[in-house]
């Protein structure tokens, strides 16, 4: 029963490898390919970004800062802050894999989840960078009820956005990529600020040398 459990194992990953090439060669039937995406888990990616942007944002309490609910009372008490706070960049990847629906929720999500680890709402502040070969548009959401304005059409090269963030020495907490992963090779050193990479389609040759990766 063992090698049979780990044949069928192995066999799923060849099935689903040969699907990734299928579809880069635009070869495979779309029937084929709902019957074969069952092979692969879909994770929860709202708990993943949850768990993800709880550890960035590193919390403690302090007296310098009192909450002001309790100040009127008499009582002082410290307030909960973010010790390293700083920018999160959502990185979309607008190539034409990923639809305005979908990049409306993730930027929602990664907003919503900031909203209720940040007690001071005004300290909201998500760099939503949209890219293909190049970046294409950058805008600053500061609010869940924003609506996100993709732009692009092009090829698929994350490392402008690397680039861009250097370049402008913008000092990132935390980027996360949204990408169907059907990108060009990483050529740049790890980055100083954690990277999250969200695939939106089942890709097995994804392969990237930094960062975690959830489908």
């Amino acid at each position: 029963p063992k090698d049979i459990s780990e044949a069928e194992s192995q066999t799923d990953i060849q099935i689903a490898n040969a699907m990734s090439t299928a579809r880069m060669q635009g070869k495979i039937p779309g029937f084929m390919e709902r019957m074969i995406a069952q092979l692969q888990p879909i994770q929860d990616w709202r708990e993943i970004l949850n768990r993800f942007l709880t550890q960035t944002c590193a919390k403690d309490y302090t007296f310098s800062r009192p909450n002001k609910r309790y100040i009127g009372s008499g009582v002082i008490l410290p307030t909960l802050y973010s010790k390293t706070y700083g920018k999160f960049i959502l990185a979309v990847d607008t190539s034409g894999s990923i639809s305005e629906k979908e990049c409306s929720k993730m930027v929602s999500e990664v907003l919503s989840i900031l909203s209720t680890l940040l007690e001071d709402k005004s300290d909201i502040e998500l760099t939503v960078i949209y890219w293909d070969s190049a970046v294409q548009r950058v805008e600053v959401l500061t609010d869940p009820s924003d609506r996100p304005k993709p732009k692009g059409g092009g090829g698929t090269n994350p490392n402008v956005v690397f680039e861009y963030i250097k370049n402008h020495s913008i000092d990132a907490e935390a980027v996360i990529f949204l990408t169907d992963g059907y990108i060009e090779s990483i050529h740049v050193e790890t980055p100083p600020y954690n990277v999250l990479w969200g695939l939106i389609c089942q890709n097995d040759i994804f392969n990237v040398p930094f960062g975690e990766t959830f489908r």
